[in-house]
């Protein structure tokens, strides 16, 4: 391999790195007879898609406006699978795993801007990024996180690559639109384009080119809630706020969560990469860490969940990596030559190997988040499809693979299509109420996750399992109840 061709790393390289774990992640799944997406999210993606394309309608139930998508942009990327007939899981797959290649292409130019002097090991971190089994879990998820991490660093190349202000901004808006945490992009490269003596207009071309994607999608909000951002935005912090761990125990849980890998390998060097920038000065270095340690704050304070091998927060993997891997190469160059090969052979062979053995891991890890997904809310939506007339109304925690497979009305105690639970989304015995006001006609729920619901005389179990004594995830099964009111309205 020469050596002008280690300096140019190159998308196919890359494609043929990345189609081993795709295909492995995607066989192990299929071996298990499963097929289909490790997250519910996902399924409200499709569900949104779908009816964009066959009723021209944002809404995830037709004829009900909704501003429960986080992703709008991603959904219009899903749109021509539904407009076209063609197999939307497929394309699903293919598209995350071009944009996690795409991903691998950025870093490697990023961290030509990072370390200069070392361009020739661009390559090995595009790679690092294409083969980390987190990325890989993510590409194949159904969910916007590759598109987020690509047109994230797509930001700062063409950033540090002194861009256009406008074209910058215009790749933040979608950034934005992708997650809402690209507003946190934004304003740091706005920030960062006023050190600049082009100041006033840069940062107004940046923040034009940024509104021009992201205001109509604002304007949406606000007409339809009152508020800037979706309603999942909202509704996963106040659903999830009263189980939050101390903000001590936050600050080594989240970063914690994405080191689950080889890149933990690498904490040596992302320290001492901060410390050198900061001696330095280095500006694109900073910039990253800046991205990195936003993105962390933001799940610290508002979201800091793990679960899920914190999918939350796997898009500041790639900026850490950049970092951990600059630094690294920087311990390196301190040894002495005899040293510097040893352990830089050693330290390489560590992260090969350990890039293998956390592929098969998460390859087996995939297959079970599908095979639970399609276990337990595919089969209970398949299953109200059937044994539910069309109009039903059904109230319901996930509304994923039920919206997309059952076709229902839809009541969503998880507040990202009915918002006005959101104020009490976790007082169950209000939920109740409200259901019983709205004559919801079905409930579906994980019993462990309303315990008191379950419980309820109101309440009668039709479908799965009930309250289990140990609420272990593994015992926890979805259920289906039919409230008494309901029946009560048909006996009448």
């Amino acid at each position: 391999m020469s050596q002008r061709f280690l300096k140019r790393p190159t998308v196919a390289l890359y494609a043929l790195a990345a189609a081993a774990p795709a295909l492995l992640y995607l066989g192990t799944a299929a071996f298990h007879g499963t097929w289909g997406f490790p997250l519910d999210d996902a399924w409200i993606h499709q569900t949104f898609a779908r009816n964009l394309a066959q009723h021209g309608q944002w809404a995830f139930v037709p004829g009900q406006p909704s501003a429960g998508s986080t992703s709008p942009l991603w959904t219009l990327l899903l749109v021509p699978a539904h407009l076209g007939g063609l197999p939307f899981r497929e394309w699903t797959y293919v598209l995350g795993w071009a944009l996690l290649l795409a991903s691998g292409w950025l870093s490697a130019q990023l961290y030509r801007a990072i370390d200069p002097r070392r361009s020739g090991m661009a390559l090995w971190v595009g790679l690092f990024i294409v083969l980390e089994w987190h990325l890989t879990w993510a590409a194949l998820s159904g969910m916007e996180t590759t598109l987020f991490i690509a047109l994230g660093l797509g930001c700062l190349k063409a950033h540090l690559g002194r861009a256009k202000p406008a074209w910058v901004g215009a790749l933040a808006g979608l950034a934005t639109l992708t997650r809402p945490e690209g507003a946190l992009l934004f304003g740091l490269l706005l920030l960062d384009r006023w050190r600049g003596a082009d100041r006033w207009r840069g940062g107004s071309y940046l923040i034009l080119g940024f509104l021009l994607f992201y205001l109509p999608y604002l304007l949406f909000h606000l007409e339809l809630t009152g508020r800037p951002f979706p309603n999942t935005f909202y509704a996963k912090h106040a659903e999830y706020v009263s189980a939050f761990a101390p903000l001590a125990w936050r600050l080594l849980e989240v970063p914690g969560v994405t080191l689950v890998g080889p890149q933990v390998l690498l904490l040596p060097g992302f320290v001492w990469a901060w410390i050198l920038a900061s001696r330095r000065r280095e500006h694109p270095t900073l910039l990253l860490g800046a991205c990195w340690l936003a993105l962390l704050a933001v799940y610290i304070a508002y979201l800091p969940l793990g679960y899920q091998h914190g999918r939350y927060m796997i898009p500041s993997i790639p900026f850490y990596t950049l970092l951990g891997l600059r630094g690294s190469f920087e311990l390196l160059d301190r040894l002495r030559r005899e040293w510097r090969r040893r352990i830089g052979l050693l330290g390489g062979l560590s992260l090969a190997l350990l890039l293998l053995a956390f592929g098969v891991l998460g390859a087996g890890a995939y297959a079970r988040d599908v095979a639970f997904i399609e276990g337990e809310l595919v089969r209970a939506a398949r299953w109200i499809a059937q044994q539910t007339p069309p109009g039903a109304l059904i109230g319901a925690h996930d509304i994923g693979a039920l919206g997309f497979f059952a076709q229902r009305p839809l009541v969503d105690s998880a507040g990202l299509i009915t918002p006005e639970v959101i104020p009490f989304i976790r007082d169950e015995e209000r939920l109740l109420n409200y259901f019983q006001a709205r004559e919801v006609e079905y409930l579906t729920f994980f019993p462990c996750w309303y315990p008191r619901l379950a419980q309820s005389p109101r309440l009668r179990l039709i479908y799965g399992s009930p309250l289990p004594q140990d609420c272990r995830p593994e015992n926890d099964h979805l259920a289906i109840y039919r409230p008494t009111w309901a029946e009560r309205v048909a006996r009448n």
